[in-house]
């Protein structure tokens, strides 16, 4: 280990383990000066023609495809650390600054968290948060926990909708069925009307809301959008 990978005490300085993930140590200037990029096909995607067949638009067959600035294998957790993380598969791919993810072999799953300006965009929309939590299955995302402030998405082809996206602290993407699900302070637009609650549920394939069966104290609201005054005239995601 370089002098440059320890602490001012000696000890090596500890990689990001908390939700406010950090950049001392192994993570710092002197170590990040000399990052090489990191291209990696892992093992577990070989399991891919193993995924179902109906799963949405991704192709399992061509594998998931993924890329790191930097990676470390924690052995105490089981969980490899990586920052500038980047993963496709087919029409869908996933940014973020740091991250961690964790193979389980007899589950045949692989557990992720990432952290950071997190960017997923699939064929028909567009999600962006601070956090993200997921698992790969036999090849195969299916549904993203989703943290921010807030987490948003939009729906790329909005169809008869002039505009169609929606934000909330709490956000679920179905990959598999197309559906984005919204809690805590959600809102949607939907063209020229806004849909304000505590829970709501986008089906992007489908080009439909709906707002969720769970109580809320809080009443559903609709509210007339007032376009802006910005060159275009419209009103801005």
């Amino acid at each position: 280990m370089d002098a440059d990978d320890r602490s001012e005490s000696g000890a090596r300085a500890a990689p990001p383990g908390s939700p406010a993930w950090q950049c001392p140590g192994a993570y710092g200037a002197g170590l990040r000066g000399r990052v090489r990029a990191l291209t990696v096909l892992l093992a577990w995607a070989a399991a891919a023609s193993l995924a179902p067949a109906d799963a949405g638009a991704q192709d399992p067959a061509q594998g998931i495809d993924v890329s790191f600035d930097y990676w470390e294998l924690d052995g105490a957790t089981g969980r490899a650390l990586v920052t500038g993380v980047r993963i496709a598969q087919g029409e869908l791919s996933i940014t973020a600054e740091q991250g961690w993810y964790r193979e389980m072999p007899q589950e045949k799953l692989i557990e992720w968290g990432l952290q950071g300006n997190v960017r997923i965009r699939g064929e028909n929309a567009l999600i962006t948060a601070d956090t993200a939590e997921f698992i790969e299955r036999n090849g195969v995302l299916g549904r993203f926990e989703l943290r921010g402030t807030p987490a948003r998405f939009e729906d790329l082809a909005p169809g008869s909708a002039e505009q169609a996206f929606g934000e909330a602290e709490r956000l679920t993407y179905d990959l598999v069925a197309d559906v984005v699900s919204l809690s805590g302070e959600a809102r949607i637009v939907l063209g020229g009307y806004a849909y304000v609650g505590c829970g709501l549920i986008y089906d992007i394939g489908a080009k439909a809301a709906r707002s969720d069966s769970s109580e809320c104290e809080r009443p559903l609201q609709m509210i007339r959008i007032t376009p802006s005054e910005d060159p275009a005239g419209q009103q801005a995601p």
